[in-house]
Order: C-alpha cells, then sequence, then structure tokens
C-alpha cells in the first residue's frame, strides 16, 4: 500500500465550450515518438508497436529488452541479475524488425508476439522493450599540426532511448485495486490532500485509458480554464481491443464553473498511419485549436494557423532544462494531481453509467 500526498487548488475558470479529441498514445524521448506505451500479450494474438521519426534527419534505431523493475515509489531500475521468471519473459517474446533506419517523419511498425512454452504456470510475466537511437558515425578528425597537443582529448555524444513494459499474461488473472482514507492534511502551513493506494490479486493493475494516457488533454484544458470540472458524465466500450482489460473508445461531458462544457472524445481504433491529437476552444468571439506542432485560431476574419519549429515534446524538454539552470525549477505537482483527478472523475462516470459530481468522486474512497 502507498500512501501519495498532493496540494490542493482552486482557480475560477473562463466561459467557452471545449472539444478535445485525442488518439493512441505518444511518448516522445529526442526525436522518437512510440505508441502505444505499453503492450499486454495473451499467448494468442500479436500487436504493433508503431515507431515515428519527428525529426529532419534519418535516423537509425536498436530494438533490444531489457530487465527492468518498479520500485515502490513509482521508479524504474535495472535489473541486475534476472529471476527465473523474467528469463521466462525474456525468451517467450518475439518481435521483428530488430534495427530500423527512419526518413524524417517515417512510421515503422514493429511486430511483437508471446510464445509460451507448453506446461508454463498461469502468471503475468514482463520485460521492457528498448529503442535506442545509433548515433551516426562521425570521422576522427585530426588536429593541425601547428595546434599544440595538451592532454588527451574526446568528444561525448548523448544516446537517447525509450522503453516501455512488455506484459505477457498467461491464465484467468484478476487483481482490484481501491483509493481509500481520502483527507485534507496541513503541512508547513499548505492545505494537502493525502490518500492511501492499495491492490490485491495475481496480476498489476495500472489506471484505464483515460487516466493514463488522455491525462495530458485533460491536464492542458484545467490548464486554459484554469479550473477543475464540478460533474462528468461519459460511455465507453471496447469494440477492436480485445487484449486487456481496456477500454478502445470513450466520450466523456465535462461541466466546469461559469457554465462551461467541455466534450472529451478518444479513440484506440484508428489506422495505424492516422495520428491526431488536438484540443478545440471555442468562445464567443472565435475559437482556438491546438495540436503537438501547430496552433490554429479564427477571431472573424478566417483561420490563421501558425507551426511550431518542432513537436512539443522538445519544446517541454527544452523549458525543463532551461528552468532547472536557472534555478527557477516549476512544480507542477498540484496541477498533476487535479489532472489525474478529472481522468478518476470522467472514468467513474463511465463506469457508473450516469452523472458523477467531483464530490461525490472525493467522498467515495
Amino acid at each position: 500500500m502507498y500512501r501519495w500526498t498532493q496540494s490542493t487548488l482552486y482557480a475560477a475558470a473562463l466561459a467557452a465550450t471545449l472539444t478535445s479529441v485525442s488518439t493512441p498514445a505518444q511518448a516522445g524521448i529526442g526525436d522518437l515518438l512510440v505508441a502505444p506505451t505499453r503492450i499486454v500479450l495473451d499467448g494468442r494474438k500479436g500487436a504493433e508497436i508503431i515507431l515515428n521519426n519527428i525529426g529532419e534527419e534519418p535516423a537509425t534505431y536498436r530494438v533490444s529488452v531489457e530487465f527492468r523493475r518498479m520500485t515502490p515509489d513509482g521508479g524504474l531500475v535495472d535489473v541486475a541479475q534476472p529471476t527465473a521468471d523474467d528469463q521466462k519473459a525474456a525468451d517467450m517474446v518475439v518481435y521483428a524488425p530488430r534495427k530500423v533506419v527512419l526518413a524524417p517523419h517515417q512510421p515503422q511498425a514493429i511486430r511483437i508476439a508471446a510464445r509460451p512454452p507448453q506446461g508454463l504456470p498461469d502468471g503475468e510475466y514482463r520485460v521492457h522493450l528498448l529503442f535506442r537511437a545509433i548515433p551516426p558515425a562521425t570521422p576522427v578528425v585530426q588536429a593541425a599540426a601547428t595546434e599544440p597537443v595538451k592532454g588527451l582529448r574526446f568528444q561525448l555524444t548523448p544516446v537517447y532511448g525509450v522503453t516501455i513494459p512488455v506484459i505477457v499474461r498467461l491464465g484467468n488473472l484478476q487483481a482490484t485495486a481501491a483509493i481509500a482514507n481520502v483527507h485534507l492534511e496541513q503541512k508547513d502551513g499548505k492545505p494537502f490532500v493525502s490518500l492511501d493506494l492499495s491492490r490485491s490479486g495475481d496480476r498489476s493493475t495500472f489506471g484505464e485509458v483515460i487516466v493514463e494516457t488522455y491525462v495530458h488533454n485533460l491536464d492542458a484544458i484545467n490548464w486554459f480554464l484554469g479550473s477543475t470540472p464540478l460533474k462528468a458524465i461519459g460511455t465507453g466500450g471496447r469494440t477492436v481491443e480485445k487484449r486487456g482489460d481496456l477500454l478502445d473508445h470513450l466520450s466523456v461531458t465535462y461541466d466546469y464553473p461559469r457554465s462551461v462544457q467541455m466534450t472529451f472524445v478518444g479513440s484506440q481504433m484508428t489506422p495505424r498511419y492516422f495520428r491526431s491529437n488536438r484540443e478545440r476552444y471555442i468562445g464567443e468571439s472565435g475559437f482556438l485549436e491546438t495540436t503537438r506542432e501547430s496552433w490554429t485560431y479564427n477571431t472573424g476574419s478566417g483561420p490563421v494557423t501558425e507551426k511550431s519549429e518542432h513537436d512539443i515534446t522538445i519544446d517541454a524538454l527544452q523549458e525543463f532544462v532551461r528552468r532547472v539552470a536557472e534555478g527557477k525549477p516549476e512544480n507542477v505537482g498540484i496541477r498533476a494531481a487535479e489532472s489525474t483527478l478529472t481522468a478518476i472523475l470522467g472514468q467513474m462516470a463511465i463506469d457508473r453509467k450516469r452523472e458523477v459530481t467531483w464530490d461525490e468522486m472525493m467522498k467515495s474512497a
């Protein structure tokens, strides 16, 4: 059982009508996007992982298996001595290709499946798949004869990589998770929300797709409105995705203060060559639409689109490094907690098939 503590925040909202549409998850490091960010296999049907080079230069990536384990505080550490179950997972997971060369903005599918041997006990087996960039070969530059040589010269080249968990579930495994003991605390004169998270059963659990993936869109919308929603009503289902237990489509309508209404639509049923991730804000004087690479606005004189120099992931990393270098880090813990609770509110509305208020959600634990 783990105990999380976060602050609470209250703010006013801006009157507008919002629509947000999102499709399969994307996680970017360097110039590589990977979707989805988790694979669950059942030993029968395989899956695909889509790699996309969002940079402006060709890039080469090598695919390999790694052993990593999550710590009680949510971190990941390398496993120096794999257990017998770790090795069984690595032996049964097959994938191809193991090396890809991607032109700029070119997607590539990695096919992956699990082939468990006969007699393998039921259970959950896990490895991580690593996608590591291979830097281009750089010729050694000979120093000019007139330059004095003093000591050893070397150059460091950073190598980026993305890892995603690959989970193989065999048999009828069950698990339950719960949030309990939610209450306000005071620390250094500031209010905090404290809660207990618990899990029981013989398999891992993780947030539904709205909590685990779409929370980033909800975070942007809460930031834009300066508020959290008052209530939500939603629906969702499983039409295509038959592995695991996650929804593959959903729609949630949130009500915010000042009669602001937002409709969120998410789908995991798109073809692999189609990706769409955007937020649209509609008000009395016009609209604004934001995507990962651009924004478009129209205040009555026609739509105007401005493109970013690169994907927002790079913008976020650059801003993070700048703030740390200047000694002005931004604490987003409060906003992250509120965005997660917003996603949980939407999931509760889907599960209960009725309207759920923010107060009901907070008192339900």
